[in-house]
């Protein structure tokens, strides 16, 4: 027969550590403590069928939830810690950082195409904004090389200014020739695209922008070279062998110069005529001037009067040419200077 008291006392003993002796209502009612027997095996598992009230399943419980055996017991509790998490919320912060990146990472990609073609566009409204300040420069400088009344000290002055107005002309065709941004891969590249017909008309901006600083140019250079010839000296029609042999040296370096020149002028459609007839006249001059010196010599004043008016006759005509041609270069410039800065400004108020 089973020994039902050891049993009993090792029951009772359990159940004394999981059962709160406090416990009021609904509670199980509390049991006395048995000592346990120094001697009882512990290795004996009990062999009753019998269910005592101490070894119900729901003593387990009260045993987490006593959480702290009596002192005489025997046995020991260790706390119970949460567990770490901390890993899963720095886990969750990462991916969540990395999310985020990717999100502005695709937006600031996406719009890379409006950002490059908004700095572009700055860029090609800066550079229109200057050559448009700079059109009053070129009208000054057209105003000098075309004046019938401009000195030589005048026609040296305005390189400068034109120098500044040729470089912001250089500025429009450096945007204009410079290729469009490139968008990102996998960007839409709609904005960007839409730069290219602006960017059509700076280049015709450009272009006239660069004939007229090159017109002005050339008509300056004209000009100046003009201004440079030593002038006729007078022309008596009668004088000794000494004023001969004077006005003999003077009217040789005079055709020798101006010779010069007139090889070397600028090469230009709008003086074309006036070059011609400069030549006309200076292959005139140097037979005239042979005429002339004759006369002088032989003391024939009538000769002599009479080469002098030829010569001074071509000389009239080729000036009156030079001021034609000036008036007709100065009606061209103006207009390509005013509509140069009405298709600037067109562009740059958006109208």
């Amino acid at each position: 027969m089973t020994d039902t008291t050891k049993n009993t006392s090792q029951g009772h003993w359990f159940y004394s550590l999981v059962t709160d002796p406090t416990t009021k209502g609904g509670a199980e009612p509390a049991a006395p403590v048995i000592e346990p027997q120094p001697n009882a095996p512990t290795d004996t598992a009990p062999t009753t069928t019998e269910t005592d009230e101490t070894t119900r399943p729901d003593m387990v419980g009260a045993l987490w939830l006593e959480g702290t055996p009596p002192a005489e017991s025997g046995w020991s509790t260790e706390p119970i810690v949460e567990p770490k998490r901390r890993f899963r919320i720095w886990t969750m912060i990462v991916w969540v950082t990395v999310l985020g990146l990717v999100v502005a990472g695709g937006a600031y990609a996406y719009s890379q195409p409006e950002r490059v073609a908004a700095n572009t566009q700055a860029e090609y409204t800066a550079a229109l904004v200057d050559l448009h300040n700079e059109m009053r420069t070129a009208q000054s400088v057209l105003d000098t090389v075309t004046g019938s009344d401009s000195t030589p000290d005048d026609l040296a002055n305005a390189y400068v200014p034109l120098g500044a107005f040729d470089i912001k002309a250089g500025a429009v065709r450096d945007v204009a020739l410079a290729p469009l941004p490139a968008a990102w891969p996998l960007v839409p590249t709609g904005p960007i695209d839409d730069l290219a017909p602006l960017r059509a008309e700076i280049g015709l901006i450009a272009t006239a922008a660069d004939d007229l600083s090159n017109r002005l140019e050339t008509t300056l250079e004209y000009r100046s070279s003009l201004a440079a010839v030593i002038s006729l000296p007078d022309l008596p029609t009668a004088a000794d062998a000494g004023a001969i042999n004077t006005l003999s040296v003077e009217l040789a370096s005079f055709l020798a110069d101006t010779t010069t020149v007139a090889n070397g002028l600028p090469i230009d459609p709008s003086f074309s005529d006036h070059r011609d007839l400069l030549r006309a006249w200076l292959g005139d001059l140097a037979e005239l001037q042979v005429t002339y010196l004759d006369a002088l010599r032989n003391g024939d004043q009538t000769t002599a009067a009479s080469a002098v008016n030829a010569i001074h006759e071509g000389q009239r005509a080729v000036e009156v040419s030079l001021l034609e041609t000036l008036n007709t270069v100065r009606s061209a410039l103006d207009t390509l200077i005013l509509d140069t800065a009405d298709a600037i400004a067109q562009i740059v108020n958006g109208s």
